[in-house]
């Protein structure tokens, strides 16, 4: 399923003031986590993200995303900056791993 659909779920089961719209809102961050346990859990995310995407292109299926080999994913500040695109405040793990995937398509698409 979709990112878009999960969170048109969310925002049903009350989550949606979380999304972020308006500017100047809070930047997400990992919910119950100090910004180092963050900072960790989104880094592994990305890399496991990573792995993933790796695993699509050996067995010959579209990727999630198409980066240059040039660039990395960034650095976890970064890497919050594009989840924070979506989603503000604290958020729990699974919002914020589809979130990054999400971005991660729209920041680095695959020709089709």
């Amino acid at each position: 399923m979709r990112y878009r659909s999960k969170l048109v779920g969310a925002a049903l089961l009350g989550l949606s003031h979380h999304v972020a719209s308006a500017a100047g809102a809070e930047p997400a961050s990992l919910a119950g986590a100090s910004s180092a346990q963050g900072d960790t859990f989104i880094s592994i995310a990305a890399l496991t993200i990573g792995y993933s995407n790796t695993k699509l292109m050996v067995e010959g299926k579209q990727p999630l995303y198409c980066i240059p080999l040039s660039e990395g994913l960034g650095t976890p500040s970064e890497l919050w900056s594009l989840v924070s695109k979506e989603l503000t405040g604290p958020m729990e793990p699974e919002y914020v791993i589809l979130a990054l995937i999400d971005q991660l398509e729209a920041k680095y698409p695959c020709a089709r």
